[in-house]
């Protein structure tokens, strides 16, 4: 039995069995490729972990007033869409995004969700499905494709599908760009994967070099406002609505830009700019970590209050640039205060351990709209999750 600062671990699939389940589900893909080629043993944790069901409750709360009040709301969502650079109000949502979090223990002994970003393009979600399914007790792949489905506002069936990245065969989750493209043949959806420098605007139409024209784009490009060149047809077909594009700008912009972040720590701006509720506001206040732009603090007084901060780069992703203020050295920080960077308040992961030895772990909520789908915890030692650490990887949840 778990404690909450103490979690239980639990059984999971072993890394031999997983790649079989993965076979058995994606049958074509495992014809074609080498599944253990893909997917390293160190992406997948050998063993689950136990949580209290409150946290599960918690973040589904957190995520309701995220999509339906943040996201919704039409006035202040005005305001943001038509800051440089403009995006696009879009009818659709973003599929497969996700919550992230820390939990504090240090002023509730139950623990406290603490929001460490939002993403609009998470990986990871069809190796968690696997992973998760005897804590979950059903398969999630299919509620994945109907949330595409909805994307797109009619059947998958006869559409065609577009899954764009940089380069993505040497991307390291290659793997779920073929895994979807399996799915959405199984729904009977033509679809490619394609490099983002790859498409282009033709008579009206958003096209796929040798596929042709397309309907439904699964965007994993981390250029998330279409800025670069390479994303200019994206960005075009965004503008005449030529195609469903998912995730897209509108979504970051509204909750996964990190000057939200800056912005939601400010006192009474969830009320005055959002029109929260004060209860609602106390939600969001109480698990965001206080974010403040560094250029707005004096230098001196910073590097006094260090130790307790982590510094980001304001349009970093991927853990990319962050630096903890406990062992940051006075060139790193003279480099941050000459950077477009941000001070955020730092809660230390909480720990388990495990037969490798003690782990850090954190949570990551899979959601679509204000609806979650599966969470997973991300066991990783070291100062980030890297996915490289023998005995940690992705591990499922088995709720209390």
């Amino acid at each position: 039995m778990s404690t909450p600062g103490h979690p239980a671990v639990v059984p999971a699939l072993p890394y031999d069995r997983f790649i079989k389940h993965l076979a058995m589900d994606y049958p074509k893909t495992a014809a074609a490729h080498s599944l253990q080629d893909l997917v390293i043993p160190s992406l997948i944790a050998p063993k689950g972990v136990e949580l209290p069901k409150a946290w599960f409750l918690e973040a589904e709360t957190l995520v309701s007033i995220f999509f339906n009040r943040l996201r919704e709301g039409k006035s202040r969502s005005e305001e943001l869409r038509l800051q440089p650079p403009v995006v696009p109000r879009t009818e659709n949502a973003s599929a497969l995004m996700s919550y992230d979090f820390h939990v504090d223990f240090s002023k509730d002994p139950a623990g406290r969700l603490c929001l460490i970003e939002i993403n609009t393009n998470a990986s990871m979600s069809l190796l968690v499905d696997i992973l998760s399914r005897d804590c979950t007790l059903r398969p999630l792949k299919e509620e994945f494709l109907d949330d595409f489905a909805e994307e797109l506002g009619r059947p998958l069936r006869g559409c065609r599908v577009a899954i764009v990245d940089d380069t993505p065969e040497s991307q390291k989750l290659y793997i779920e760009f073929l895994l979807y493209k399996e799915l959405f043949e199984s729904r009977g959806a033509e679809t490619v994967i394609v490099d983002r420098s790859h498409l282009a605007m033709r008579d009206g139409s958003l096209w796929a070099h040798d596929f042709g024209p397309i309907d439904l784009v699964y965007n994993r490009s981390t250029d998330f406002y279409f800025e670069e060149e390479k994303s200019r047809a994206l960005r075009e077909a965004l503008v005449a609505r030529a195609a469903v594009i998912s995730p897209n700008p509108y979504d970051y912009r509204q909750l996964a830009d990190k000057n939200r972040l800056v912005e939601w720590s400010q006192p009474e701006f969830l009320e005055s700019a959002y029109g929260l509720s004060t209860e609602e506001a106390e939600k969001i206040r109480g698990a965001v970590l206080r974010t403040r732009e560094v250029s707005k603090i004096d230098p001196e007084a910073l590097w006094k209050e260090r130790k307790g901060l982590v510094f980001k780069p304001r349009t970093a992703y991927g853990g990319k640039g962050v630096f903890r203020g406990s062992s940051i050295s006075r060139g790193a920080f003279d480099g941050v205060l000459a950077s477009d960077s941000l001070a955020q308040d730092f809660v230390p992961a909480p720990t388990i351990m495990m037969a490798d030895g003690e782990f850090k772990y954190d949570l990551r909520f899979f959601a679509y709209r204000d609806r979650i789908h599966v969470a997973c915890a991300r066991l990783y030692q070291g100062q980030m999750t890297n996915a490289t650490t023998p005995g940690g990887g992705v591990a499922c949840i088995r709720w209390l």
